[in-house]
């Protein structure tokens, strides 16, 4: 029992004493702009099985066979300083009005009685607001192409690539971010729903991975 003893005791100061194994944390930046020129892309877009009832209003009259409407690029909110661990997500919301809104706008404002000088600084205005969630499931997962969209051929043999998978939220909003880690072009869905429709709202951005 006393040799015992001494083993146990032994195998206890010798846990005690190893080395902890670090993980390293992946972390990316990415950024989810929207193109602020005349026609430029609005990269913003909401879809649903029942876009008829979503995307109508007393103004107008979505058709039921266009599932997704596509937002313009008039009043913008860009997605900044976007982070991603393995723990949690956050980004600055910024908003600014696109060159076109600015125009309006600094017309509107000197309508009003405003001093060019005046309306200038309140159509240049931009408001920020900061998010943070908790990062509910991260999955990293090899996947197969055979296509290249951009020479349209097919290859001989299959590629593969890994692909990083983020879900994150809290109670009013839960997202998904799919990052390919060779193109880091990324895909933003939040998910939204009621009673009766459930739709998404859908962003493309550009990622990279943070060196340690």
């Amino acid at each position: 029992m006393k040799n015992l003893s001494i083993l146990v005791a032994c195998l206890i100061g010798m846990l005690l004493f190893l080395p902890l194994q670090t993980y390293a944390e992946t972390t990316f930046e990415c950024y989810f702009i929207q193109e602020k020129h005349k026609g430029g892309k609005s990269n913003q877009a909401s879809c649903s099985m029942n876009p008829e009832v979503i995307f109508s209003s007393s103004m107008s009259a979505h058709s039921p066979t266009e599932h997704c409407d596509v937002d313009d690029a008039y009043i913008c909110w860009d997605y900044l300083d976007f982070k991603v661990t393995d723990h949690w997500v956050g980004w600055d919301d910024k908003m600014s009005f696109s060159a076109e809104a600015k125009i309006s706008a600094k017309k509107d404002y000197i309508k009003e009685g405003k001093s060019e000088e005046e309306a200038e600084k309140l159509a240049s205005r931009t408001r920020t607001t900061k998010y943070m969630y908790v990062v509910l499931n991260h999955l990293t997962q090899t996947s197969e192409f055979r296509f290249s969209v951009s020479t349209n051929q097919y290859y001989k043999e299959p590629k593969k690539q890994i692909v990083q998978l983020y879900s994150f939220g809290d109670e009013d909003s839960l997202y998904t971010l799919y990052i390919p880690m060779l193109s880091r072009k990324a895909i933003l869905i939040r998910y939204i729903s009621d009673e009766d429709i459930s739709w998404i709202r859908i962003r493309f951005g550009k990622c990279r991975e943070m060196k340690k």
